[in-house]
């Protein structure tokens, strides 16, 4: 065959006018690997094209191979010919992503020459080992045909056939068996049929491939990874292997969902929300060859999250194409995906264990699905697969709404807003500072037929760290391209996509680079065009998708998605949170622009403002090009609203783009209708992206694990479903008591614990518990009773609830006479009745705590507070509880004393001299060492207990977190308090649901409390367990809890603000 690579049948040339980097003869410097990619498990042949035929003469070659922490050295060779190149065979390297090549000429003296090899993973390329897949390779009964091209052997008479097994402990991939040895190099088919002598695999025997090599040149390919019951006896079925591994799984701490994003709640949603998500390759709605057969009854398509736990897990969800929903695990009917230990991408740094791409994740966690499940998801041993590998739910999930930008340059920002800027030069689109992450447009102007002045995107830079990716549509190829450069690549590399399987026109070709996955092909849910560019950013939930519009103006269409939550954003794609008005910020610092602003102000106030600085460049620049200079234009003015063109019909321009404003400025101005038929298309799939991903599914919220046991199902997307719980070998279940999934989002009943035989159960420290105080400011002269009622969602023991007094304060250490009766129509509680006192009032004052007993041992208080209403000293909230979280600033403010008469503090009884004569007092940046009761009173009145006590918690999280290492988003809304271990959410009276998103009547108010139901909760106090605190009830605020809502304020305390600042109901917030 024809070369001038040494390579067979490989010529090196470019139609697109670049460079041929590398390819030129030199005695230094970078050099071309060809070809630019291979597989981890090595072997792969690569020639370095580049060092001069002086240079190689008596050559001594050493390639290499820098591999994170660990460089390997292997001995090369050079061609023969009248062209000669170096040689390599790759080693085996556990990892993905672009490695640098050092290669020496005098044995490994020194390395002159450097280029960059980009490994891949197994589970994204196509294997060149083909199996006969008409066997069956789930059991020894043969045969086991192989085939391969024999001209991946160049050369090549005879062939090895080895078996290698993966193990992870210590990731390593190890010979199992040579089968054949001398095969002569045909093409196949041959029978690999062997061993079936395993009877319990060991973790090596568990999943493998098959290799060729030619043991002369050491060149060598392979087939897929699969689970290897071709090689076990057959004795152990797989229910009896499923228990053996269940057991094993026994000893291990369940994976942790509460660390996992929520799944989307809709297969729209799981379409288009690309940046946290992409397909499962085997249940792909999008891909012919997929089938999702095995995965449960009704599934249609199925997404693995693109991010990684923090315990280093993945997680599944599929949907279902009736409901087009997530599909529930309940009763073991359907499947809604799974957890897995290990992620499919891997984690860095690779080459550890549970941490290797694609290969840690099949024997983990496919490959006991697959020995246990199969294609039943209703067989017991898959039940008990569930029990380990849970389904997640869409509790919490934030649906994606993406901005993009194409045309002339038409923008939507990220919270929706659409404008125009047609600048020319290069621009900031996006900055992420915290990632950080930067985005830049390159706007060149447009020449066309029309008569206007604008601009198009000609390429997009992207910094991400220390790594910048250049993508352009090519001139010549009329192809999207894209340059890296990498700490491991030797300056800017164009992007060389490996060959995909030719019979799947949706087989996507991907490229890693461990910061980022660049993926061609189409774009489900975006663009269908197989030359499409997507690229997902690792460790965040942001990804970027470029479509060229090749026909005519060589324009780039910019869309992204699943920008991480939380962070800021700035750019042009605007400041993302949920807020337009902000949206046109511009980058000097100065005011957002109001929205209605016209084009011309956009332009010069807004739009310019984000010009780069050349310093911070992400474009790659060719020789004749420099930042800052080739493509700017300070000059240059665009054509502002809609421009003349005589050359298009109003006929024509309703039939191309019907009244969209940006399609017809882009019709007129360039005179170019499949122009703006794509500006058009764009604006059409961003409208359809927003009908169909603001679907929100009711959810009860997620279940911990009890320790020593698993829960079966995390969380519900169905009313009635049921969660079941097992407890590991050796432990039993407290109580065998189901708990359902209710109509309002919560789960009945509590959850059970995992105890030894005869173990009592440990305290339950958060019960459906509540302290309320009818009246809770009154003055001490008053003839107004005070009561305090202890109600339950659920009965105790016996005369189990009662009242005390467990904080000081005042000197007062006891309760008046205890009054204490059964609540009217109420059977699971007691009311505490405090009469006016005429010696001693200070004794109804202060906190008073509502105590009851769970179980044998167990006590939980919930503290509730009266004040007694006096002039100065009161709180200017109308607060007496203050939830913060860690990291907040906490302020204690009342109003001055009468007379000014000097004040006095104390914390949990003592003193705090330095804020006497103070009435405001900052607790800044609060920890839990703040947490405790203050007292504030007149110097010398202290005894009388008549002052104010406000009691302040503080959670262990910072604001909006929850989990062990406070990582986790709580969902809580209407100011439902979020547990600070679990994110599950308490909700104020009024609300009810997982995120207490549902308002609710509060019944105790009208049917119990009061005498009066017209005033609902009015005068009634609500104190609730844990750090949550006391509030008023819905509709009502202040000291006594009789102030009504103010304007636009609602719920419970009136702390909420009504939708967009306008009146609402005060006690729903409803419209």
């Amino acid at each position: 065959m024809m070369s001038n690579t040494g390579i067979p049948g490989c010529l090196i040339y470019r139609v697109d006018g670049e460079n041929i980097e590398g390819f030129e003869c030199r005695n230094e410097g970078i050099v071309a690997p060809v070809p630019s990619s291979g597989p981890m498990m090595g072997g792969t042949r690569v020639q370095f094209i580049g060092p001069c035929s002086g240079a190689l003469a008596g050559a001594s070659i050493v390639c290499s191979f820098m591999l994170e922490d660990d460089v390997t050295m292997v001995t090369g060779s050079v061609t023969a010919g009248s062209m000669p190149v170096v040689e390599c065979i790759t080693p085996t390297c556990l990892t993905s992503g672009p490695v640098n090549v050092g290669i020496s000429t005098n044995g490994g003296v020194d390395f002159p020459f450097i280029a960059t090899f980009n490994y891949q993973d197994p589970c994204r390329i196509t294997a060149q080992v083909r199996r006969d897949l008409n066997h069956d390779w789930s059991s020894c009964s043969g045969p086991h045909n192989i085939s391969w091209d024999t001209s991946a052997f160049p050369g090549a008479a005879t062939l090895d056939v080895d078996i290698f097994g993966y193990c992870d402990s210590v990731p390593e991939l190890a010979v199992l068996q040579t089968v054949h040895t001398g095969v002569v190099n045909d093409g196949g088919p041959i029978d690999v049929s062997s061993l079936c002598n395993i009877t319990y695999p060991t973790e090596c025997e568990q999943i493998g491939a098959i290799r060729l090599i030619d043991p002369t040149s050491s060149i060598a390919i392979w087939s897929d990874f699969l689970h290897m019951g071709w090689i076990v006896d057959g004795t152990v079925t797989a229910e009896e292997w499923c228990e053996w591994w269940a057991k094993n799984e026994a000893s291990r701490t369940p994976p942790d969902l509460q660390s996992r994003i929520p799944c989307p709640c809709t297969l729209q949603q799981a379409r288009t929300d690309r940046g946290r998500f992409t397909e499962t390759p085997d249940c792909n709605e999008n891909d012919v060859l997929a089938d999702c057969s095995c995965r449960g009854e009704g599934v249609v398509h199925c997404v693995r999250a693109t991010q990684s736990s923090s315990d280093c897990g993945g997680l599944e969800c599929c949907y279902d194409n009736t409901t087009q929903q997530l599909t529930s695990n309940a009763n073991g009917a359907c499947n809604g995906g799974f957890t897995s230990r290990a992620h499919y991408l891997g984690v860095f740094p690779y080459k550890q264990p549970g941490k290797v791409p694609c290969l840690s994740n099949y024997l983990i966690d496919e490959y006991p699905r697959r020995q246990c499940c199969g294609c039943d998801m209703t067989s017991a041993s898959c039940q008990l697969y569930k029990l380990h590998r849970p389904s997640q739910s869409c509790t919490g999930y934030q649906p994606v709404f993406p901005a993009a930008c194409g045309g002339d340059p038409h923008i939507q920002s990220l919270d929706g807003l659409q404008y125009t800027f047609n600048g020319k030069g290069e621009f900031t689109m996006l900055e992420i500072p915290d990632l950080p992450l930067t985005m830049q447009a390159r706007n060149k102007e447009f020449t066309g037929s029309g008569q206007g002045t604008g601009t198009y995107i000609g390429a997009v830079g992207i910094c991400f760290g220390t790594v910048k990716l250049h993508v352009e549509v090519n001139s010549l190829s009329s192809t999207i391209q894209a340059w890296v450069m990498h700490p491991n690549t030797v300056g800017w590399v164009m992007v060389s996509f490996p060959p995909t399987d030719p019979t799947d026109p949706t087989d996507p070709s991907e490229v890693d680079y461990t910061e980022f996955t660049i993926r061609r092909g189409p774009i489900a849910g975006y663009f269908s065009d197989p030359g499409s560019l997507e690229v997902d950013i690792t460790g965040t939930s942001a990804a970027l998708y470029f479509n060229g519009d090749v026909t005519t103006q060589k324009v780039i269409t910019i869309m992204s998605s699943g920008v991480p939550p939380g962070l800021a954003t700035r750019g042009l794609l605007g400041i993302w949170n949920g807020n337009t008005t902000d949206d046109l910020t511009p980058g000097n610092g100065m005011s957002a622009l109001p929205m209605t602003s016209d084009e011309t102000t956009i332009y010069n106030d807004f739009g310019v403002t984000w010009r780069i600085n050349p310093s911070s460049s992400c474009f790659y620049y060719r020789d004749n090009e420099s930042p800052g200079v080739t493509f700017e234009d300070n000059t240059f003015t665009p054509t502002f609203g809609l421009p003349t063109n005589n050359g298009v019909t109003a006929a024509q321009l309703a039939a191309v783009c019907d009244t969209l404003y940006q399609c017809e400025y882009d019709y007129l101005a360039t005179g170019d209708s499949s122009f703006a038929t794509n500006t058009k298309n764009i604006f059409a799939l961003l409208e359809q992206i927003a009908d169909g991903t603001g679907q929100m599914l009711d959810t009860c919220p997620l279940l911990p694990h009890p320790e020593n046991g698993v829960v079966g199902i995390y969380a519900s997307t169905n009313p009635s479903d049921t969660a079941s719980y097992a407890c590991f070998e050796g432990f039993v279940l407290s109580r065998d008591e189901p708990r359902v999934c209710r109509d309002d989002q919560t789960w009945s009943s509590v959850a059970p614990f995992c105890l030894l035989p005869g173990q009592s159960p440990p305290c339950d420290e958060k019960p459906p518990f509540t302290c309320i105080v009818r009246n809770p400011f009154v003055g001490p002269k008053e003839r107004t009773t005070i009561k305090v009622y202890a109600l339950a969602d659920r009965p105790f023991y016996p005369d189990d609830i009662c009242f005390a007094r467990t904080c000081i304060t005042g000197c007062v250490s006891t309760l008046p006479p205890l009054w204490i009766g059964d609540v009217n129509g109420y059977d699971k509680g007691k009311v505490f009745t405090m009469p006016p006192l005429e010696d001693r009032p200070g004794k109804r004052y202060g906190i008073i705590s509502c105590i009851a007993t769970t179980a044998p041992d167990c006590e939980v208080e919930v503290k509730a507070v009266v004040t007694a209403k006096r002039s100065g000293l009161i709180p200017v909230d109308g607060r007496v509880t203050k939830t913060a979280s860690t990291g907040d600033d906490v302020v204690l403010w009342v109003t001055p004393p009468p007379a000014r008469q000097r004040t006095r503090w104390r914390k949990n009884t003592y003193s705090k001299p330095k804020w006497d004569g103070r009435t405001k007092v900052t607790l800044c940046n609060v920890t839990e060492e703040d947490a405790g009761y203050y007292e504030i009173y007149q110097r010398g009145r202290y005894k009388r207990n008549q002052h104010t006590v406000i009691i302040v918690y503080v959670r262990g999280c910072p604001d909006g977190k929850y989990g062990v290492d406070c990582s986790n988003d709580c969902t809580c809304i209407n100011s439902g308090y979020c547990d600070e271990e679990t994110g599950a959410c308490t909700c104020p009276p009024g609300f009810t649901g997982g995120n207490c998103q549902y308002p609710v009547p509060v019944p105790v108010c009208t049917d119990t409390l009061n005498k009066r139901p017209s005033v609902g909760c009015s005068g009634i106090l609500f104190c609730l367990p844990g750090k949550c605190g006391c509030t008023c009830g819905p509709g009502y605020s202040g000291m006594d809890c009789e102030k009504k809502c103010s304007h636009g304020w609602y719920g419970a305390g009136c702390t909420q603000r009504c939708p967009n600042g306008e009146s609402c109901d005060p006690v729903t917030g409803e419209c």
